[in-house]
Formats: structure tokens, sequence, C-alpha cells
């Protein structure tokens, strides 16, 4: 009978999308997940799949719209960072960047390290944190910044480098604010870390000489346009 028949149908037809994904026939699949979502309207698996396949195949307006369904009905913690991860990308994408700065922090306020960092930023105990929740801070950071909320950006990135001292991508983030802010003595030593982090790579050469031609120092800015010259052709 039909009610027998649905839940069969679902299941049927959930097996059959995550098998068509890998084998590229992606609109096959969102046929099967928008089917199964007019069925089971709430099906947080399926909400959460057709979201994930928009994003991957950058349709960034229809997978926020799903991730927005999939976090309405779906307020477990675990959920929410999941949500509100794939959702910042989105909207970063679609260059909504206060919306995605919002994702970003909800999904640290999900993980209840966030506060006891924020209550350590200005003392020397160090609550352990992983890569990954680094990588959310940083994140956070980073739509703040796109946001044009500079100074707001300092905090997660100096509680992130304050656990994590030689991670690149939250180094050049406080380097490009401190720019933003025209604090370019600040500026420089970021960069001046990242070049002996990293230094063969020639877009930090090129960042500094801006520096250095801001501070008024035009011979080092040559210099440093010219490393990266001879870097870019290697």
């Amino acid at each position: 009978n039909a009610s027998k028949a649905e839940p069969d149908s679902i299941a049927l037809r959930m097996l059959r999308a995550q098998t068509l994904r890998p084998l590229g026939k992606w609109q096959q699949s969102v046929d099967d997940l928008k089917k199964i979502l007019s069925i089971s309207p709430v099906n947080d698996f399926a909400q959460r799949t057709l979201a994930d396949v928009y994003r991957q195949h950058e349709m960034f307006a229809a997978g926020a719209k799903c991730y927005r369904l999939f976090l309405q009905t779906n307020p477990h913690p675990s959920k929410i960072v999941v949500g509100n991860r794939g959702l910042a990308i989105c909207l970063e994408e679609l260059k909504q960047f206060r919306q995605a700065a919002a994702c970003r922090l909800a999904v640290l306020e999900a993980n209840p390290s966030w506060l006891k960092l924020l209550a350590e930023q200005n003392s020397k105990s160090k609550t352990t944190i992983g890569r990954e929740l680094a990588l959310d801070i940083y994140a956070y950071a980073s739509a703040l910044r796109a946001a044009g909320q500079v100074k707001e950006c300092f905090v997660p990135l100096n509680i992130s480098l304050k656990h994590f001292p030689r991670q690149k991508a939250a180094l050049e983030e406080r380097a490009l604010a401190y720019e933003a802010l025209k604090q370019y003595k600040e500026c420089k030593q970021d960069l001046d870390l990242l070049i002996m982090e990293q230094p063969d790579y020639p877009r930090f050469y090129i960042e500094r000489a801006r520096i250095y031609k801001a501070l008024g120092d035009s011979a080092k800015a040559a210099q440093d346009q010219s490393r990266a010259g001879a870097l870019e052709l290697k």
C-alpha cells in the first residue's frame, strides 16, 4: 500500500542519488533528492545532500536556500556546525560577507572551547585546540575582514595565532588587516614571518613590496618586486 511504498521509494531514491553523484550524473541526483523532499520535506539528509550538490557545482544561491532549510529543521549542535559551514561558503561566493561572518560565528559558538578561548585571550592560559577549530576561527576572521569589519577580525586571528603561530593563512590575513588600517610596520612584521616560513612564494614578496612602498622605502620595494618576478619564472 501507499504508506509502505513511500519509505521504500525514499530509501531507493536516496541510494540512487548517492550512487549517481560520484559518477558525474549530478543532475539526476538532484532530481531524486528533490523528489525525496517533495515526499518528506524535513528529510535532513536529503536537504543537506542537495545543498552540498548545489555548492559543489557552484549553484550558490540554490545551495544557500537548501542549507537554510536544513538549519531551520535541525537545531542539533552538530548540524548547526555542518549547515552553517556550508551556508557560509555559499554566502562568501555570493559576496554576502556580513551574513557569512554570522554563519562562521555560529559555528564557533556551537563549540564550548570558543568561550574558553575568548576568556583566555589576554592571559597565558591555553586551552588545547585542534586544527579544525583553528581553521574555523581563521574562516570567521576572514569573513569579518571581507565584510569590512577589519578591527573585529584581530580577536579571532590573534587567538588562532596564539595556538598556531606559524599558520600562514592567519598570518597573511592579519597582515592584510594591518594594511587596511594603515598599520604598515605591524603588517611588514607579519610578512617577514611569512617569508621566513615560505621564502619561495612570490605573493608574499609582492605584498611586502607594496608595504615598503607605503613606508617610503622604494629601494626595498623594488628588491621584493624583483625577487617575486624571479620566483614566478621558476
